[in-house]
């Protein structure tokens, strides 16, 4: 690096002098900031100026300093090219030096690029194209090892009637990498859905029977608060009502008539709701069936009782 430092200053001294003056000078210009940017260590900022210096006027040192930006900042690829353009072009004009340079730059970059092999599924859609980086790789070059950059890599897949498939792969130097890709679903085609399952009989029976017993737990709910609200307004202690006192034997026989009820519903939906269980268990599994809700509203003296599945 430091050999390159002195090659890169003699650029400044030994420009070639071109067809027109105005474009040697702003070629010059150009190469004096990209290679200030440079030497202080921007190498992104630098390689525009030298990128354009070298676009007016093809000097050899303008060269070799835009390709060692642009090793400094990952980009190998084209590094390797440029060094190997200056390599050529140092031979050409005897610069012994600059071309040993060069060949040894080739020789490092080569050892260190990346290589990546893009594979098109087989059972890809005709027509199939891959964009890297918003690049179209060529259709020769699918299926072989090329030289990528190191860093992340964004590839999307495409091909009519498809929906894109997007790809992302991070390269290390040095590191070689397979990535086999094909475009999305055909568009237009439903998506598989699962299987529906039908519920067997016996869950059907199992949740039924539950469903009943729920609703006789509320039932039997619903007329033992009865059968306390009454016994209370009775004013009958211990079941004995004493006229004188205000006690209403009616409200009392009421009161009784609706904990027998309670009772009846307490029992019968205990039993229900076990046999609903137990049938629930010893059912096979299913994906979908019948489904139990139920819900209780007491008010104005009236039950409502709703039950689904």
């Amino acid at each position: 690096m430091r050999a390159l430092a002195g090659v890169g200053a003699v650029a400044l001294v030994t420009v070639v002098v071109p067809a027109s003056a105005q474009t040697a000078s702003r070629a010059r210009a150009e190469l004096e900031q990209g290679y200030e940017l440079r030497s202080r260590g921007s190498y992104v900022e630098a390689l525009p100026h030298l990128l354009e210096s070298y676009r007016l006027e093809p000097h050899l040192k303008t060269l070799i300093n835009m390709a060692d930006c642009e090793e400094h900042v990952g980009k190998f690829v084209d590094a390797m090219a440029h060094w190997s353009a200056a390599r050529e072009q140092a031979a050409r004009e005897g610069a012994a030096e600059i071309q040993k340079e060069a060949e040894r730059r080739v020789g490092d970059l080569r050892s260190r690029t990346p290589r990546l092999k893009v594979v098109v599924r087989p059972d890809a859609p005709p027509g199939t194209v891959v964009d890297e980086d918003g690049t179209r790789i060529a259709e020769s070059v699918l299926g072989a090892l090329t030289p990528t950059d190191p860093g992340r890599h964004v590839l999307v897949v495409r091909a009519d009637g498809h929906e894109e498939a997007t790809y992302e792969v991070i390269l290390k130097a040095e590191e070689t990498r397979e990535l086999v890709v094909r475009p999305g679903a055909e568009i237009g085609r439903a998506s598989p859905q699962p299987e529906q399952t039908r519920a067997s009989p016996l869950r059907v029976v199992g949740l039924a029977v539950l469903g009943v017993g729920v609703v006789s737990l509320g039932v039997g709910t619903y007329f033992g608060l009865e059968a306390i609200s009454k016994k209370n307004a009775a004013h009958c202690p211990d079941n004995t009502c004493d006229l004188q006192n205000g006690g209403d034997p009616d409200r009392l026989r009421a009161a009784m008539v609706a904990g027998r009820w309670s009772t009846v519903f307490f029992v019968s939906g205990g039993v229900l709701g076990a046999a609903g269980a137990t049938l629930l268990l010893l059912a096979p599994r299913a994906n979908a069936g019948p489904r139990i809700g139920t819900s209780l509203q007491r008010g104005g003296g009236r039950l409502v009782v709703e039950a689904a599945w």
